[in-house]
């Protein structure tokens, strides 16, 4: 009797010590199945496996099968999007974009300066600040409708002086009479090529790079 015991211990602790190792990498559906045989290949004869338990791990192995295929599945329905996505990102190659964002790359070109007012102000002013937090450029535009404006900024600065390239930063200040009115910095400029890197497609524009989802508007 204790010689069926010694054997039936060793494949046993052989099985765990696989399983453990499994477990280490991510217990996959074809570990799962291989410990499920080898347990019964393994169990004790004087002592078998409880039936009602067994079916509890079948169902486990059923449910992780599943969830592996599901899992394929929506990968592979990822895929044409992400495809379409850079096929779209490519198109807008030589077109102007509107994005939703407050810092730029200025270069030796105007920047398009704008906003988008939940309503109307009777004052607005564009400011603009460097790489250092410091106010180098305003565009007063005064009373302003509700929506979204744009102007051309000609990267002077405070004095008239042609401010350096680099890296800028658009402020919105909008009024109406004591009042703030929410304004939301918004860029214009032109898609000079893609990066297609595996975080989704950016775009590179006149004004820096800019994500796919920050563009709100296609300017033929």
């Amino acid at each position: 009797m204790s010689t069926v015991a010694a054997a039936t211990a060793i494949p046993t602790t052989s099985a765990a010590s696989s399983a453990a190792a499994g477990l280490g990498k991510g217990l996959g559906k074809d570990d799962f199945l291989k410990l499920l045989v080898a347990q019964l290949q393994n169990q004790d004869p004087l002592d078998p496996s409880d039936p009602t338990e067994f079916t509890a791990q079948l169902a486990q192995y059923s449910s992780l099968e599943q969830q592996f295929t599901t899992n394929e599945y929506l990968a592979k329905m990822a895929t044409p999007d992400a495809n379409m996505e850079r096929v779209s990102a490519l198109g807008m190659i030589g077109h102007g974009v509107v994005v939703e964002k407050s810092s730029f790359t200025l270069g030796s070109d105007p920047v398009g300066l704008g906003f988008k007012l939940d309503q109307a102000a009777s004052n607005v002013n564009l400011m603009v600040k460097n790489s250092s937090g410091e106010y180098v450029g305003l565009v007063p535009v005064g009373a302003q409708d509700a929506g979204s404006r744009f102007f051309t900024w000609d990267g002077k600065g405070l004095n008239g002086e042609t401010l350096p390239p680099g890296d800028y930063t658009l402020e919105v200040s909008a009024m109406n009479g004591d009042e703030a009115v929410v304004a939301t910095p918004r860029l214009k400029g032109w898609v000079t090529g893609v990066d297609l890197n595996g975080q989704g497609s950016v775009l590179v524009t006149s004004v820096g790079d800019v994500p796919m989802l920050d563009v709100k508007r296609v300017d033929l």
